[in-house]
């Protein structure tokens, strides 16, 4: 565990692995996001870097930390769900670290995954579009966006969340889609949306429940805010939670981090092309 008094203040680390956007503003999001947690965290090493698209890189990052003096590192993915990246590529980067620095130990932390703290994200989101949380939700539907994998694990957890949500928040439906790589894709969930919260009463909503907190796609925004604004539809509107989402990794994954084995990393499945 990561936290006050369960790490050696003298000569641990923690980096924080982002997936990297094309965009600045998204990486600077996960900088910020890692600003924030460093103020909770009692080590005096903490980093960030991105897997693509932006520096410094996950070597880099590894390397910075050691530099600083780290005799420990945690490796913390600012991932939701367990796909490609966090199967097979930070893995293979934590084994070259090891390679190069036998002194030092490396730790992985998990991705967030099917967690209770993404739920009440996902309510505060719900509370902002006006839908009461604590009500019965029977004229409500949602539409729950992905970024979608190659990875059925990845996906198939998306769907999970998708009926907890159900399941805690008692809308009359819940419908599940991605922005890519994967089926139903955005159009046909936004398709099937309006369909469903016409059947449930007009009001519905869209939240997109990326799978690391610096990926977007605004084109994916406005398909769904259009189905949302449609003429039968009293839409609640277009919302994120991959921001708070993102803190969950700070509060779960940082924590278990120190936890994990390597047997328990080696035991990790990787699908073959799967995507994080």
């Amino acid at each position: 565990m990561i936290g006050r008094g369960s790490l050696n203040p003298g000569g641990d680390a923690v980096l924080f692995v982002g997936h990297g956007d094309r965009e600045p503003e998204g990486n600077e999001e996960v900088r910020t996001f890692v600003r924030s947690v460093a103020e909770r965290l009692v080590v005096p090493v903490v980093e960030t870097c991105f897997l693509e698209f932006e520096v410094p890189s996950m070597l880099e990052g590894l390397a910075k930390c050691v530099e600083r003096g780290a005799d420990r590192v945690a490796v913390v993915p600012i991932s939701l769900f367990a796909a490609g990246h966090v199967k097979l590529h930070i893995p293979a980067a934590i084994d070259e670290a090891k390679r190069r620095y036998p002194q030092v130990e490396f730790v992985y932390g998990g991705p967030i995954g099917v967690h209770e703290l993404v739920l009440d994200i996902i309510a505060s989101r719900l509370a902002e579009a006006g839908v009461e949380t604590e009500a019965e939700l029977e004229d409500t539907a949602l539409l729950i966006v992905g970024r979608g994998s190659g990875d059925p694990d990845a996906n198939s957890d998306l769907f999970k969340i998708s009926r907890l949500v159900w399941e805690r928040f008692k809308v009359k439906y819940v419908e599940t889609a991605f922005i890519g790589v994967t089926a139903p894709l955005v159009d046909e969930g936004v398709e099937r949306a309006p369909a469903a919260w016409s059947q449930a009463g007009g009001a519905g909503a869209v939240l997109f429940v990326h799978g690391s907190a610096d990926q977007t796609d605004g084109g994916a925004d406005r398909r769904a805010g259009r189905a949302a604004s449609g003429p039968d539809v009293r839409a609640r509107g277009v919302f994120r939670v991959s921001s708070e989402a993102a803190g969950v990794a700070g509060r779960t994954g940082a924590r278990g981090a120190a936890g994990r084995s390597e047997d328990e990393l080696r035991a990790v499945p990787v699908p073959p092309g799967g995507d994080g």
